[in-house]
């Protein structure tokens, strides 16, 4: 009778297994397409939020009272990078990311309001959920005509620092994100060390490493362009010396 019982008792267990796995893989991949869709809206909250800055600084051409032809494509882009860059949503669904903007042509001045608004399909695999659904973000913003400049803030070296430097950390406040840094730095009045230009993210600290400079007066030059555009180059440069 033992025997029976605990033969009944593993096939009641085996049972009970057989069906609360099927339901507990049919809640995690739910929870995976809900994560999913949370993640892909947040990315295109994001990218919206970032094309608006972009067409506010360079969607406008003041000379021509226009907009720029190629604004309205590079806006689009970065809100497909962005998507794109959560490694989630399919490329056929990006595909169809339509991008509206509205505006006054009647009054296409600085400060005038415009609207971005992004449409991106995006497919739904889990089978009770499967179907195609239609993810929306929209702002407003304003034509600056004049964008703001880059404001570097050099963290270290110091200026008069004294010793052999062999990097430079700073902090790049800027509009829009990233920008594109070079570091130069002289010796004795001499070129010693210039960088190619790299990306580096706004409002954030970067750390680039170059050779120790020799002894002698030294001076660093950090240079900022718009990784978008072509916005004047900020500089700012430290001075110092070392045995």
């Amino acid at each position: 009778m033992v025997r029976h019982w605990w033969q009944s008792e593993r096939g009641s267990q085996i049972v009970q297994l057989a069906l609360v796995v099927p339901i507990m893989l049919l809640l995690l991949y739910g929870y995976f397409e809900v994560w999913r869709v949370m993640q892909a809206r947040d990315a295109l909250q994001e990218g919206v939020f970032q094309a608006v800055l972009y067409f506010s600084t360079y969607g406008y051409d003041e000379p021509a009272k226009a907009l720029r032809p190629e604004a309205w494509d590079v806006a689009r882009e970065i809100i497909a990078e962005n998507v794109r860059g959560t490694g989630i949503v399919d490329e056929e669904d990006l595909a169809g990311l339509e991008l509206y903007i509205t505006y006054d042509p009647a009054q296409l001045e600085c400060d005038d309001l415009f609207t971005i608004e992004a449409v991106l399909p995006l497919t739904l695999h889990f089978t009770p959920l499967a179907r195609k659904m239609t993810l929306r973000e929209r702002r407003v913003g304003t034509y600056q005509c004049e964008p703001p400049a880059f404001d570097l803030e050099v963290q270290w070296p110091l200026d008069g620092y004294v010793g052999y430097p062999g990097e430079v950390r700073f902090y790049p406040n800027c509009y829009t994100s990233p920008v594109r840094i070079q570091v130069r730095v002289k010796s004795n009045g001499v070129l010693h060390y210039e960088s190619p230009w790299f990306a580096a993210p706004c409002a954030q600290l970067v750390v680039h490493v170059f050779p120790p400079v020799p002894s002698g007066g030294w001076e660093i030059t950090v240079c900022a362009r718009g990784a978008r555009s072509e916005l004047p180059v900020c500089a700012e440069a430290v001075r110092g010396s070392c045995p």
